[in-house]
């Protein structure tokens, strides 16, 4: 063979060699990045899964006791209905601004894990619970977990979930967590209903565990961001308004619980606590900080009217709903004469509008690059529905306390997800863990005055009509009792707590 054969030879040796370390290498490109393009699909799955586990039991625990309270009191010998209402809801208001603080300083995954450590060992003991001092004091611990729970999934959207991804991803949270706030009545009633009441409690365990277990992978996969916890860290955390907000919260929600307990507004016990938790509160938001190191609310964020419109929509919009997934049910056993159970699943009416309304404002909102329609639409179907429901009495027509509520729950779906659009848009990334922190504290300060407010309304309303019901006894207690009632009994129940309610859907007009 000449020289220039074996050159040529070699030189298609070379070229076929070349050839096939280039197509090789084509494979392991495309095989990496199909092999990427699966790790991050699977990794969007397990931050959706966690997502929404926390949706569900932040959203259950909120209302799981609605309406059951009336089977569990009795179960423990007590009648504190008061705390048992607002203990979980003052102490998830409560750890907001803690965990949240703690979320930016050490990280999303150490929040989670005392969280779900706390909604955890709260279930446990509300499950064991032998006394109703035990049950307050179980769902403080409980409601803790739950306030780091409903904080948590928002951080976690606007920190590791792609731009593109994150309306839909918000939009599915939020309407998971409106239909378990919806549907948590008709689960607590069905199982006091068949006496297993624990299991109320019990039943969440294993999805607490899932939750956790899903964390954790997230913290392998390096999604789920921590640090170190030294000294410098904690010397970061922005105690001032931890504190003041911590401090504030309990005490408005201590003063509403007073306030319901012995319906005096104007006792020195009702108007101290609760004037000095305001207070705080707005202390906490106009320092800024001051003189921590970093401040966990900036000053910014009061500095810009959307953002400050959409706080404020935040605590009325709560108020709202809460109001109807509380109080509907009373009214479908005290007016109608409805079982506990039944009356669950009549609430099921508004459960899927909400729902449904909530996503599709969502997806709109992706797809035409807007929100102020869909919320403008969303006040005006709510506030149409809580007019309505003022002309409701104990006689009307199913077809009224059906349509009218889900008027206004098709709003309130739509609101309680366009608001956090206004709320993050106007401002810088830096601000946004803190807006998301006092958006998340004021649904929850919403919630809890929908809840108390109204019980203080309704219990008076049948103190004042004490001569036509028994005495001394929770409307828990009288509504759920109306469908065992005689006929002349029944009807006098039946128009006393109808004519009490009608000033909680006046309250709630005002403020829809």
């Amino acid at each position: 063979m000449s020289k220039h054969e074996d050159l040529k030879s070699s030189s298609v040796q070379s070229s076929d060699a070349d050839h096939s370390l280039w197509s090789s290498g084509n494979g392991t490109l495309e095989e990496a990045k199909t092999t990427l393009g699966r790790q991050d699909i699977a990794s969007q799955l397990h931050i959706l899964l966690v997502v929404c586990l926390s949706a569900v039991l932040s959203g259950l625990g909120l209302t799981c006791l609605a309406s059951s309270l009336s089977v569990i009191m009795p179960s423990l010998s007590g009648n504190d209905y008061p705390w048992a209402v607002s203990s979980y809801a003052i102490a998830n208001m409560a750890f907001i601004p803690i965990c949240g603080d703690i979320a930016e300083v050490f990280g999303v995954f150490p929040a989670m894990m005392i969280s779900t450590t706390l909604f955890l060992l709260g279930s446990i003991l509300c499950g064991c619970t032998q006394n109703v001092l035990w049950l307050i004091s179980a769902r403080v611990v409980q409601g803790s977990g739950g306030g780091g729970l409903l904080l948590l999934p928002s951080i976690i959207i606007a920190d590791l979930v792609p731009s593109h991804r994150q309306h839909f991803t918000k939009s599915l949270y939020l309407t998971m967590l409106i239909f378990a706030v919806s549907v948590g009545p008709l689960f607590g009633n069905v199982l006091a209903v068949a006496h297993a009441w624990r299991w109320i409690f019990i039943i969440k365990i294993p999805l607490v565990l899932v939750l956790s277990g899903t964390s954790f992978w997230c913290r392998k996969a390096g999604h789920f961001s921590t640090r170190v916890s030294v000294l410098s860290d904690f010397r970061r955390m922005d105690w001032t308004t931890d504190i003041l907000m911590t401090v504030g919260s309990v005490l408005v929600g201590v003063a509403l619980t007073k306030a319901y307990a012995t319906l005096l507004w104007t006792s020195v016990h009702v108007l101290a606590p609760l004037i000095a938790g305001l207070y705080l509160v707005c202390l906490a938001v106009l320092l800024g900080g001051f003189p921590s190191a970093r401040s966990l609310v900036p000053r910014s964020i009061m500095s810009n009217l959307t953002t400050i419109s959409a706080l404020v929509q935040n605590i009325l919009i709560s108020f709202v709903f809460f109001t109807l997934i509380y109080y509907l049910p009373v009214y479908y056993q005290g007016c109608q004469g409805s079982t506990l159970t039944m009356s669950g699943v009549k609430l099921l009416a508004i459960a899927l509008p909400a729902s449904l309304s909530a996503l599709l404002a969502g997806l709109s909102s992706t797809y035409l690059s807007g929100y102020r329609a869909q919320c403008y639409i969303g006040w005006i179907l709510s506030t149409l529905g809580c007019g309505l429901m003022t002309i409701v009495q104990a006689d009307s027509p199913s077809s009224y306390t059906i349509a009218f509520p889900i008027l206004a729950a098709m709003g309130c779906g739509a609101v309680y997800l366009t608001t956090d659009s206004p709320l993050l848009v106007p401002l810088p990334k830096s601000s946004r863990h803190g807006a998301l922190v006092l958006g998340t504290f004021n649904k929850s300060l919403g919630a809890m005055a929908g809840i108390l407010v109204n019980a203080e309304l309704l219990q008076r309303g049948l103190v004042d009509r004490s001569q036509d019901i028994p005495s001394g006894q929770s409307f828990y207690e009288i509504a759920s009792h109306v469908h065992i009632l005689a006929a002349p009994d029944k009807a006098t129940v039946q128009t006393a707590v109808g004519d009490s309610l009608s000033a909680i859907w006046h309250a709630t007009l005002g403020v829809g």
